[in-house]
């Protein structure tokens, strides 16, 4: 066998070498990203879900003082408590819509869409509850 021939043959499988090193590279570089792709949406989820559970708080301080307030005949306490209730409302809904979407797992849209309309329903709830704290502050039980 000739040097050259030799040679060629080194270059040669020092290039698949290459190529082999190289596909293995490209392919753990795939892998990291969609990992991170993942990671970030699921940091995004999370976050609008803890934002969500805050506004919950939130909803549920703003009944409550909707409720003392008309136990003490407040007005400018009712009126506060409603504006209060309407702008954590929206976050709320702000929050779950920026959740739907988020291209997340099936399983985890399915749930996601299952509780929607309970969370429909307490809103509606503390804007009802509210309402008959505006509409009948004469009665303590409202």
């Amino acid at each position: 066998m000739k040097i050259m021939h030799m040679l060629g043959v080194l270059v040669l499988v020092a290039a698949l070498a290459l190529l082999a090193l190289g596909g293995v590279g490209y392919n753990g570089q795939r892998g990291l990203l969609d990992a991170i792709t993942a990671q970030f949406i699921s940091s995004d989820a999370l976050r609008n879900h803890m934002q969500a559970d805050m506004m919950h708080d939130a909803l549920r301080g703003d009944v409550t003082a909707a409720l003392l307030a008309a136990s003490t005949h407040d007005d400018n306490a009712i009126a506060a408590a409603r504006t209060a209730l309407g702008e954590h409302a929206g976050d709320f809904r702000a929050s779950l819509a920026a959740n739907r979407k988020l291209p997340l797992d099936p399983a985890l849209r399915k749930d996601l869409d299952a509780v929607t309309p309970a969370l429909q329903a307490y809103l509606a709830s503390a804007d009802h509850v509210v309402k008959m704290a505006e509409t009948h502050t004469d009665n303590p039980a409202a």
